[in-house]
């Protein structure tokens, strides 16, 4: 399921933040915004260069924290293209809607097939207010 990978990328994402900004602090001395502005200059390979590690723990700091960075960050996007380009994440997002609308039903009832007899079924069903699932083979 690519949603469950991207939330657990993104999730690691921000623990690298927080990683890099407090080893920023240890190592460079930094105040929190500072620390977290060079961590994520760094993480996004922006380098704007106003701001950069200048002890040796700290750029040995940075050349590990990069190359994780990018790896992280290539494959989070990687994953959210592959899910909006099978439309799984879509699709997903639906399927979760009407799951959650089905769990919440009680006393329910289920009609099967939406041809013409279906169709006039769940027409009256409705106007009585009666909560119901539709079940359809067809797309």
């Amino acid at each position: 399921m690519n949603i469950r990978k991207i939330l657990i990328a993104s999730l690691m994402f921000i623990l690298m933040i927080i990683i890099g900004t407090a080893g920023y602090e240890w190592t460079e001395h930094l105040s929190f915004f500072n620390a977290l502005w060079l961590t994520v200059v760094s993480i996004l390979t922006i380098g704007y260069g106003d701001m950069y590690p200048v002890t040796f723990t700290g750029k040995i700091f940075t050349l590990i924290l990069i190359p994780i960075a990018i790896g992280l960050v290539t494959y989070i996007l990687a994953q959210f293209a592959a899910a909006l380009i099978e439309g799984k994440f879509t699709s997903e997002v639906k399927r979760r809607k009407m799951n959650a609308k089905i769990n919440r039903l009680h006393q329910h009832i289920i009609v099967c097939g939406y041809g013409r007899v279906g169709k006039q079924v769940i027409s009256q069903l409705e106007k009585e207010g009666k909560p119901l699932v539709i079940i359809e083979k067809k797309q």
